[in-house]
C-alpha cells in the first residue's frame, strides 16, 4: 500500500490560501482539484456558519470550543523524557498500558507494530505543512472511545457532532496522559490527536486487532460499529503487538450497502471491495455536505447495523459469511430516513 500524503485530505486542502507558495505548488500538481477546492473554501467554516441547515446558536459553538481546546494542547504531543529509564518487560508494560488506558476512560485498546505505510508521507496541517514524516516509533498504543448511541441516532443534527467532538477531546486527553506517563518512565512517546496526527489512525487501529475498515472508510468495531473515535500514542518502548483480526465485516459491507444508499452526498461507493483495495469516499462531496449542514453529518455511522447492539451470537457467526446470518443482522437494525432540512 502506498503511503498517504496528509496534504491530500480535505482539511489540509481547505487551509491553503490563494496566492501562497503552498497553494501554487499544490494546484500545479493537482489542477483538477482547484475549482472544487476554491468553491469549498469560499464558504464559511463548517461548524461556524449561522446559515447552515443544522446550525444552532447555543450548541454549535460547543463544537468549535472542543476543537479550539485540542488546537491549544496539540503542541504538548511531544516532550522531553526523564533522564533515567524505568526497567520493565514488554509483557509487563503492555498489560499496564491497556489497564491504564481503560482506567483513563478508553472503551477498547490494543497494540500495533508500525511500518512506514501507517505513517503519512508528509504533513498537511498549519505550522508543519509539507514536512516529510520519518518513520520513528515502532509501536502504537491504540485506544477507542465510544460515541453515545442516542446522540449518533440524531444524525445529521448537531447532537451527532457534539458526540463526535467529545470523542476527539476524550481520546486526545487520554493520549496526552499516557504520553506524559511513558516519558516519565524515560521512553519517547508521542500523542496523536485531532489536528496533529502523523499517521492514519484507522489503519493503525485495524492492525492493532480492534476492527476492520468498512465501506464508509471508517473503522468498524465488533462492540460499537463505527461509533468510535481513535486515540494513538506511539513510542520507542518495546511492546507486544496484538494480531490483526478478521471479523467478517467485509462480507457484511458488501451485502449491506446501507451507508451508500443513505449517504446524502452520494460520496460512498456501491462497488464491492476487498481488504487489499484502498477503501475511500468522495471526500469533496462529503465535505460539501458538511458545509451545507453545519455538522459532520454522521448518517453513515448511524445507519450501519453494527452501530446498534448486534447480538454476540450473530457476530460470532459472521466470519462464515452465511447469508442467513447477514440477513438476521440487517433485520436487527431497520433502515430509516433522515431529516436533511
Amino acid at each position: 500500500m502506498k503511503q498517504i500524503d496528509e496534504r491530500d485530505i480535505m482539511f489540509s486542502r481547505m487551509i491553503l490560501r490563494k496566492g501562497s507558495k503552498e497553494y501554487k505548488e499544490y494546484y500545479q500538481k493537482y489542477p483538477e482539484r482547484k475549482k472544487i477546492d476554491d468553491y469549498l473554501r469560499s464558504n464559511p467554516e463548517v461548524f461556524s456558519n449561522p446559515k447552515a441547515k443544522k446550525y444552532n446558536k447555543l450548541k454549535s459553538p460547543l463544537i468549535n470550543a472542543g476543537f479550539q481546546y485540542l488546537a491549544d494542547i496539540k503542541h504538548l504531543a511531544e516532550g522531553e523524557c526523564a533522564s533515567e529509564k524505568v526497567k520493565t518487560s514488554p509483557k509487563e508494560i503492555t498489560e499496564q498500558l491497556k489497564i491504564f488506558s481503560k482506567f483513563l476512560g478508553a472503551d477498547l485498546s490494543g497494540i500495533a507494530k508500525l511500518n512506514a505505510n501507517h505513517y503519512y508521507s508528509h504533513r498537511g496541517r498549519e505550522g508543519n505543512y509539507g514536512e516529510k514524516i520519518n518513520n520513528k516509533h515502532k509501536y502504537a498504543i491504540v485506544f477507542l472511545t465510544e460515541m453515545e448511541e442516542k446522540m449518533i441516532d440524531q444524525a445529521p443534527n448537531i447532537e451527532m457532532t457534539m458526540a463526535s467532538v467529545k470523542g476527539y477531546v476524550k481520546a486526545g486527553t487520554i493520549g496526552m496522559w499516557l504520553a506524559y506517563y511513558l516519558r516519565n518512565l524515560g521512553y519517547e512517546a508521542r500523542n496523536h490527536l485531532d489536528g496533529n496526527y502523523l499517521l492514519v489512525a484507522p489503519l493503525v487501529a485495524r492492525d492493532a486487532g480492534l476492527g476492520e475498515i468498512g465501506r464508509n472508510a471508517l473503522l468498524l468495531t465488533r462492540e460499537f460499529g463505527p461509533r468510535i473515535r481513535i486515540g494513538i500514542v506511539t513510542t520507542n518502548l518495546e511492546l507486544i503487538p496484538d494480531k490483526k483480526r478478521d471479523f467478517g465485516f467485509l462480507k457484511l459491507c458488501n451485502a449491506c450497502k446501507r451507508c451508500a444508499k443513505k449517504c446524502a452526498a452520494k460520496s460512498i461507493s456501491f462497488n464491492n471491495f476487498s481488504e487489499e483495495e484502498k477503501i475511500s469516499i468522495d471526500q469533496e462531496k462529503c465535505y460539501e455536505m458538511w458545509a451545507k449542514l453545519g455538522t459532520d453529518c454522521g448518517i453513515c455511522i448511524d445507519i450501519c447495523p453494527l452501530s446498534h447492539n448486534i447480538p454476540a451470537s450473530l457476530l460470532n457467526k459472521l466470519q462464515q459469511g452465511n447469508r442467513k446470518v447477514i440477513k438476521e443482522i440487517l433485520k436487527t437494525s431497520p433502515e430509516k430516513n433522515y431529516d436533511m432540512d
